[in-house]
């Protein structure tokens, strides 16, 4: 237990050390969090040893464990002010952005606007003006000039698009190599693709019904089953408390079940209310049903 105690106290310093408050480019800065990520992970695996070694090896390998926390922690602190300063540099930038045929629009410029960067996260905000009549609702990829990194919903409002994501150690990686933004119609965000033909492209085939992980239920205690309309479900349910997870998304928690509702099932709404949390995990988020898709189904139900 003394051992456990020591492990858990050096982890806690770290973390709440190395937080705090990208050089333009948005590969550079997706490149300083991929490293935060590498760090920690050489962290967690010294205190790992201490776990699996014998107790006689256990005081060294504590006092390395420490040696390694000390230097993540220097590492981190010059990297969230590296993370820092790239990031005021990159405000007000114009970044790589072109619009797909298919919706209808030709991208005249693209700006940083917005942009926070620490020791966690960096929040980007994209604004990109265009002319045309844009077609359906605006969707986004990050790509590396061939392969989509990222997606998701952008916002549109007052002739202009607007696009916002955020790197962290999590997902930093997937950015590394990113190039351009690329504005795609929901067919294309759903097939992934975004090529210069794909305005006469067929559309793309319904999702199939998501069927639920298979140690989930598919009809709760409380009635409620995948494939009911989660406007309705949520709205009717009593108590229900939403909490917020970077990896899986929202959970809507009713009674002792949970409803995992993910990003593809927000209106913009919904996304401009994600992108304004500062947090991977969130607990107790006012979200609203009114922020879900008029379409959105209950996906994924799990047991608390």
């Amino acid at each position: 237990m003394k051992i456990l105690s020591l492990i858990m106290t050096a982890l806690l310093s770290v973390c709440l050390c190395s937080c705090g408050g990208g050089g333009n480019s948005l590969d550079a800065l997706a490149g300083i969090y991929a490293e935060i990520a590498n760090n920690n992970q050489a962290l967690a695996e010294a205190f790992q040893k201490v776990y699996a070694a014998d107790r006689d090896e256990q005081p060294a390998l504590m006092e390395n464990a420490r040696k390694t926390a000390d230097e993540v922690k220097e590492k981190n602190e010059a990297l969230e002010l590296k993370a820092s300063e790239l990031g005021a540099g990159m405000l007000d930038t114009e970044v790589d952005c072109k619009a797909s045929a298919g919706t209808g629009i030709t991208v005249s410029k693209a700006v940083i606007t917005d942009i926070s960067a620490n020791g966690n996260f960096a929040n980007i905000v994209i604004t990109v003006d265009y002319s045309g009549e844009l077609e359906g609702k605006p969707y986004f990829l990050v790509t590396d000039g061939s392969k989509t990194l990222y997606k998701s919903l952008a916002s549109s409002g007052n002739g202009k698009l607007i696009v916002n994501f955020r790197l962290n150690a999590g997902n930093a990686s997937a950015f590394v190599g990113a190039k351009e933004i690329v504005i795609v119609t929901e067919a294309e965000y759903r097939g992934d693709t975004a090529s210069s033909d794909t305005a006469a492209a067929e559309p793309a085939e319904p999702e199939p019904a998501f069927e639920g992980n298979e140690s989930a239920p598919a009809v709760s205690a409380e009635g409620i089953k995948v494939g009911d309309n989660l406007i309705q479900v949520l709205g009717s349910a009593p108590n229900v408390t939403y909490d917020y997870n970077a990896d899986s998304g929202i959970w809507a928690t009713i009674g002792n079940i949970a409803i995992v509702i993910d990003e593809d099932q927000l209106n913009a709404q919904g996304i401009e209310f994600i992108n304004s949390i500062l947090s991977d995990i969130a607990p107790g988020i006012d979200f609203k049903p009114e922020y879900l898709k008029s379409d959105a189904r209950v996906k994924q139900i799990e047991v608390q």
